[in-house]
């Protein structure tokens, strides 16, 4: 099973402390590069981007259908969009 996520959980339990969460249930996790640039680069010195930039077990994968990605945005941001296309 692979499971995508955007950033909304990523910084939510960083921010609770418990990142750790998401290794213990899912053993790995695929995030797309718009949620890496908003937790890591866009979100720098914020809860997340540490955690994210740090975890080994979070894969960046690129998106396999920009189509897809563009109608999606038209009611969800950019990582929100990717991470429904990643996988």
């Amino acid at each position: 099973m692979i499971v995508v996520s955007n950033s909304g959980p990523l910084i939510a339990l960083a921010a609770l402390g418990r990142f750790d969460l998401l290794a213990l249930l899912y053993g790995r996790l695929h995030i797309p590069p718009a949620v890496w640039d908003e937790v890591v680069a866009s979100g720098f010195g914020l809860p997340g981007a540490d955690e994210v930039s740090d975890a080994g077990w979070i894969d960046v994968q690129q998106v396999k259908n920009e189509t897809a990605v563009q109608i999606l945005m038209e009611r969800l941001d950019m990582g929100e969009s990717a991470a429904n296309v990643v996988g």
